[in-house]
């Protein structure tokens, strides 16, 4: 045992006390081969990856900083949680249909909406681990993605091919650092689980450079190209993107899907008169026999945030309130939808002035906020963000909706040039795009405020058929790649805050897609006269 111990020890690394009795059944070799040379201790967990035929894709160095970490705070439950996402573990479905592992996904079938995925765990301490955690969740989730890619599928870990000289080669990596040179080269820095490396796209390569302006901090992208004296000389830049095979869904039943967003019941400048047209139109009272035919024919009814105005969201806002107390402003929201007929389906998630806390995924709307309403049968309170499905019948797998308010839209039109230069918070379009791109909804840090856990559920891991949100009081319909993004209006008119923020509302609107066609209008319910 004691020359075993020697030998570990003259390597560079530590053996945990729990490994004593074992320790000449442990392949030393095996062990010295696949790990850095920086101390290391030697435990149980590093044993049994190493004896799964795992990768060497993992910094040690930072899995030991977060193994002490939890032992100091004594958390070991979470430390479990933590072990499972490293190691990829399966984890048992509790009884409310969430698991540790992926606590956004669960199935709620009722009629022809079923939730698959909706955020509904219990909220805790978090720490420096669990931001490690989420971020490796994440580059694993979209490398995955990234290689399936032709290109990419001999992608390999940085620290196999850092000190590699004049190779070609393939890499997928989260972005830590893009700048440009004071040769007007853009030098980005990628890390992945087993180092970093600097990136360069030559000046010269204009098409790639155009690429690459729409890089972030933190996503995660493929490259290849040849390495020389510990720099990537780039040639291509993937992102997870979507797929442009991508099948465009019809419904075989003429049907349609409804989608409105903030509301901001409580406020002065709630238009509640247009309100109650829409509401009026939903209940076939329109003086248009065509119009009151369309809405027979309304099954679904998205509702995709901000349903109050809430209370201390900006300063001064309690001059701009009518209803001072955020439950009596759920009270009469509720009165509102509960004029809805009771045939549609009605799905709704909670915005950034909703009385829930702010990081994202945001819970669902409950009991205190909803009231009686939750008792309606085709009530659906989801997280935000979250993906339902519509539409499904024995011969038709329906429709999958991509549902998100919008929290981190003003951040990319600030700072994408190509969307800042051609609107920026006006081009809806250009920001779910962007998103679609990424398969992530906040790919920065600072884009949004989130929730650290062991899985990021930002990440699109599932491709949509409709990809809806609200947040900038703009009505916009566009398409990419055969996915329907629609970013839904509001009943508000322009405050001086909106104005001060650059945002530019298109109230009283609803967009009304006809699933069977893919048809798509917007209606308008202002006063006209």
């Amino acid at each position: 045992m004691k020359k075993t111990v020697s030998y570990f020890a003259d390597n560079g690394f530590l053996i945990s006390p729990e490994l004593l009795d074992d320790i000449d059944s442990i392949d030393d070799g095996k062990i010295i081969n696949f790990l850095n040379k920086d101390l290391v201790v030697i435990n149980k967990e590093l044993v049994k990856y190493l004896e799964e035929g795992r990768s060497k894709e993992l910094n040690w160095i930072s899995f030991d900083e977060a193994r002490v970490s939890f032992e100091k705070s004594g958390a070991d439950e979470e430390y479990t949680s933590f072990l499972d996402v490293i190691f990829e573990r399966k984890t048992e479905i509790d009884g409310n249909g969430v698991g540790t592992e992926n606590p956004l996904e669960q199935e709620d079938v009722n009629g022809s909406v079923a939730v698959l995925q909706s955020y509904n765990e219990k909220p805790k301490k978090t720490g420096v681990e669990d931001f490690v955690a989420l971020f490796n969740n994440r580059y694993k989730a979209l490398r995955e993605i990234l290689c399936n890619r032709t290109e990419l599928r001999e992608a390999v870990s940085i620290s196999r091919v850092i000190n590699k000289n004049n190779e070609k080669i393939a890499l997928v990596g989260l972005v830590d650092n893009k700048r440009v040179t004071k040769n007007d080269n853009l030098l980005l820095e990628l890390e992945d689980l087993s180092g970093r490396i600097k990136v360069l796209i030559n000046k010269n390569k204009t098409e790639m450079k155009e690429i690459a302006k729409e890089i972030v901090l933190d996503e995660v992208i493929g490259v290849t190209g040849n390495i020389s004296n510990g720099f990537l000389f780039a040639d291509k830049i993937f992102f997870p993107d979507i797929p442009l095979t991508k099948e465009l869904k019809k419904s075989h039943v003429e049907e349609y899907a409804v989608f409105i967003s903030d509301l901001h019941v409580g406020s002065k400048n709630f238009l509640e008169a247009d309100f109650h047209r829409f509401l009026d139109w939903l209940n076939c009272g329109n003086n248009d026999e065509t119009q009151n035919q369309i809405a027979a024919k309304v099954k679904y009814l998205f509702i995709v945030g901000d349903l109050i105005e809430g209370v201390g969201i900006y300063p001064g806002q309690e001059n701009d309130l009518k209803i001072k107390d955020y439950r009596e402003q759920y009270r009469k929201f509720s009165e509102l939808v509960d004029k809805i007929p009771k045939g549609i389906s009605i799905i709704i998630c909670a915005g950034n002035h909703d009385a829930v806390r702010l990081d994202e995924p945001q819970p669902v709307l409950g009991r205190d906020h909803l009231g009686d309403l939750l008792d309606r049968e085709n009530l659906f309170s989801v997280s935000n963000p979250s993906l339902v499905t519509i539409g499904a019948t024995k011969d038709f797998p329906g429709f999958d909706v991509l549902i998100y308010h919008g929290g981190s839209f003003t951040y990319y039109a600030d700072v994408v040039d190509d969307i800042r230069l051609k609107g920026g918070v006006t081009r809806a379009d250009l920001i779910m795009k962007l998103l679609l791109k990424k398969r992530h909804l906040a790919p920065t840090h600072t884009s949004t405020s989130y929730l650290a856990n062991s899985r990021d559920n930002l990440v699109i891991s599932k491709i949509p058929d409709f990809f809806i949100s609200g947040h900038i009081h703009r009505c916009t319909v566009a398409s990419y790649n055969n996915i329907m993004m629609l970013n839904c209006g509001c009943w508000f008119p322009q405050s001086d805050y909106q104005e001060k923020r650059g945002i530019e509302p298109e109230p009283s609107r609803a967009i009304v897609v006809n699933l069977h066609t893919m048809e798509t209008k917007i209606l308008y319910f202002g006063d006209e006269s």
